[in-house]
């Protein structure tokens, strides 16, 4: 089937729209030249919602928009081919003016679900882009996990090209940069395990943007097609259709799926249990394993055939192994795995009872009673094992054991999706299709890789997936040799979770720690967040315990400016709010969100952890090389004129100002680490509690203000100015004229 995404501007017939009357029949027409079996519109300016056939090219327009009274400037809809419309079990459902969805069959029971959108433009507030990110939330939560999903419309967002921040999600064939509307959407789509279509083909940029910004000239893509990422590989091609013609200034987006049913599959091979090999760390279980081994190596006799020989010997290590070591257990830990026994005993008494009755020799208010009992014991343990698995793993990266933790982090969540991308041959001229060559392939690739004879391939590093170099910003080229070899410079590169950037900002690292919370959020978001059976408490505390570190990665050595805490402040609230169902509707304050999850903001914790790693470093001994670059100072070059970029001491010293520490003095307060600590803990606990009240008095002060009274002064139909009769053409510049007298008369 072929899909289509298009901003239409309007389907509305009127004297100054440039389009000539009857816009729905010359859009059905231009859908009808390119084979669109069902195209989601947007922008249609069309009051309420309705239904119109356009016979003549075959198309069936839904729509969904605000009252006939109201200022219409969004508006969404479906064009449908009418052959399709009579074979629809479901009609489209209108969420909002902003969100429509429609249901279709595709074979039993499997469905694909397309959803219309319009977003706000980058310029509306807040409040308006949480009223529409949660009715697309809303939206996907209500989709069965085994359906298909194709989102599709104008998103107003560019979501850059960084694939590498944002795994899954983009790309590598991106366009220009990202915004803050494009950092929503990626965080929509690291959320529920959505991919970007429009980034995943190698197209010339002509074939991928699809708006032109009407001052700079410069093509933007913000019309998208969005899938799940595991049914990615149904996508044939996305891609703009530059002839379609409209009277609109966004073009046409098609993408063309190859629909196939998902039977369930069993594989004829018996799939063989991994040992638990970690219990070979234990010097008695190794022992033992040895004797045991070595007891049924010494009756094995040569037959001289080497298969016979091979299959005797590897039956008895692996019947060894199996005894000795046992069969691994599932790596995705489970509140029932681990109270198997007391769960499957209380289960067996309620199915003696069951039986019991069914055999009339029991009451029903014993089968009852053993029922809510069940009930009730099942909600205490999976509460007290999602508290205690919280409190160990914030315990861990509090003690710095973040191996340990990233594992328990795997362990929880589960495993992963990732797409399947095709293998090309050592030429690099065509695909490898069958198994055999596959195989061959990567038996190629690992020879080579572990059999080089440098201490580092440079043929592999020249080949690591890096995005182009940018020497705009005033930087020196530098060369640096490993051996008699040169390194490439680069713009970007990840080192221990990190990203690094010649420009030495925290914008793509601030981008990447997103991304991975959004994912880690996504992939908890059913299984605990969602969950009835537990708490508020618990599910903060997950959410503090797995969530927020992934947030906060590496921020004891952020230089961050207020945009960048903004940027993690919404993030942190978004996800608050998402575990509280507290709703945009609800018109409740960030501070109140706070108070009830009884939790502090980012900038309490990138405080926190700033001051704390100080008084680390500071008590380390004199040649420790943290220490040495801590206090360390440039001998040449000096700082440029001008606005300053910010420095680690800068923005240390001013979390002390706030905590109300005497920079001068904090080496010899930090020398002590209780004491250190404690006084951090409470000043920064101090901060947070007069950060809130500021916060709350701003807001009231706002709204207490009086309304502006506005006598707007008309003469002979033309807005003048009643003080010195200067003629308007806007309302916005008469207001500030006004403003302008009234300075005058209060100087």
């Amino acid at each position: 089937m072929t899909f289509g995404a298009w901003n239409v501007r309007t389907l509305l017939d009127r004297d100054g729209n440039a389009c000539p009357e009857r816009k729905t029949a010359i859009v059905a027409r231009e859908l009808h030249r390119y084979n669109v079996d069902v195209a989601a519109l947007s922008e249609t300016h069309l009051a309420d919602e309705g239904e119109l056939v356009e016979v003549g090219a075959g198309y069936t327009f839904f729509w969904k928009g605000t009252a006939a009274s109201e200022t219409r400037h969004s508006g969404v809809g479906f064009a449908i081919k009418n052959h399709l419309v009579k074979r629809l079990e479901e009609y489209p459902v209108h969420i909002s003016d902003r969100v429509t969805t429609l249901r279709v069959h595709l074979d039993k029971d499997n469905y694909l679900n397309v959803i219309s959108v319009y977003a706000p433009t980058l310029d509306k507030s807040d409040d308006i882009k949480d009223k529409f990110y949660g009715e697309v939330t809303l939206c996907l939560d209500s989709i069965n996990a085994r359906e298909q999903v194709l989102l599709l419309g104008d998103f107003n967002a560019r979501v850059g090209r960084d694939y590498e921040a944002w795994p899954g999600v983009l790309g590598r064939h991106g366009v220009g940069n990202m915004n803050s509307n494009g950092q929503l959407l990626l965080s929509l789509c690291a959320q529920y395990g959505l991919a970007i279509t429009n980034t995943m083909f190698r197209l010339a940029a002509k074939y991928k943007t699809t708006w032109m910004h009407p001052r700079s000239k410069h093509w933007h893509l913000i019309d998208y097609a969005i899938v799940r990422q595991r049914d990615f590989s149904q996508v044939q091609i996305t891609r703009v259709m530059r002839g379609a013609h409209c009277w609109s200034d966004h073009r046409l987006i098609v993408t063309k799926l190859r629909l196939r049913l998902r039977r369930p599959r069993r594989s004829p091979m018996k799939k063989l249990a991994s040992l638990d090999i970690e219990k070979l760390r234990d010097p008695e279980v190794r022992k033992n394993y040895a004797e045991v081994l070595s007891k049924k190596l010494l009756p094995v006799n040569e037959t001289g055939d080497v298969d016979a020989d091979w299959g005797a010997l590897s039956s008895h290590i692996m019947d060894t192994a199996s005894i000795a070591l046992g069969r691994k257990c599932r790596r995705n830990e489970d509140w029932f795995d681990g109270n198997d026994e007391v769960l499957r005993a209380a289960l067996d008494k309620h199915r003696d009872l069951l039986r019991q009755h069914r055999r009339r020799k029991g009451s029903v208010a014993a089968v009852k009673a053993s029922d809510l009992e069940l009930r009730k014991l099942s909600r205490q343990i999976k509460e007290k094992w999602c508290q205690d698995k919280a409190i160990h793993m914030q315990w861990l990266p509090d003690t710095n054991h973040l191996g340990e933790f990233y594992s328990e982090v795997r362990k929880l969540m589960g495993t992963s999706n990732h797409a399947k991308v095709p293998l090309r041959a050592l030429d690099s001229r065509h695909l490898l299709t069958s198994k055999e060559d596959v195989l061959r392939r990567w038996a190629e690739h690992f020879n080579a890789l572990l059999n080089v004879d440098r201490s580092a391939d440079l043929q592999s590093i020249a080949l690591m997936p890096q995005l182009p170099l940018a020497l705009d910003h005033g930087h020196e080229t530098l060369t640096i040799k490993l051996g008699e070899d040169v390194l490439k410079q680069v713009d970007k590169f990840r080192y221990l979770g990190n990203t690094l950037t010649s420009k030495c900002d925290l914008d793509d690292e601030i981008n990447s720690r997103v991304g991975a919370a959004a994912a880690a959020f996504g992939k908890l978001y059913s299984k605990v967040f969602c969950s009835h059976d537990l708490k508020l408490a618990t599910k903060i505390s997950v959410y503090m315990a797995i969530v927020l570190p992934s947030l906060l990665y590496s921020s004891e050595s952020w230089c961050v400016y207020r945009r960048h805490i903004r940027t993690l402040d919404r993030f942190h609230l978004k996800c608050l709010r998402a575990v509280m169902k507290i709703r945009w509707s609800d018109r409740v304050r960030n501070t109140e969100v706070l108070r009830r999850a009884n939790v502090g903001g980012i900038e309490t914790y990138l405080m926190r952890r700033q001051l704390r790693w100080c008084g680390h470093v500071s008590r380390m001994t004199e040649e420790r090389v943290a220490k040495r670059i801590f206090f360390s100072e440039l001998q040449d070059g000096k700082r440029k004129h001008g606005g300053q970029l910010l420095r680690y001491k800068d923005v240390v010293k001013r979390h002390m100002k706030r905590c109300d520490i005497e920079p001068s003095q904090w080496e010899r307060l930090a020398a002590q680490r209780p004491e250190w600590r404690r006084m951090v803990n409470s000043k920064v606990r101090e901060f947070e509690d007069q950060r809130k009240a500021d916060l709350d008095y701003k807001r009231d002060q706002l709204k207490a203000r009086p309304l502006a009274a506005i006598t707007y002064n008309y003469e002979n139909g033309v807005l003048t100015c009643p003080q010195c009769a200067r003629s308007f053409a806007a309302k916005i510049g008469y207001i500030s004229h006004l403003r302008v007298h009234e300075r005058q008369i209060d100087g």
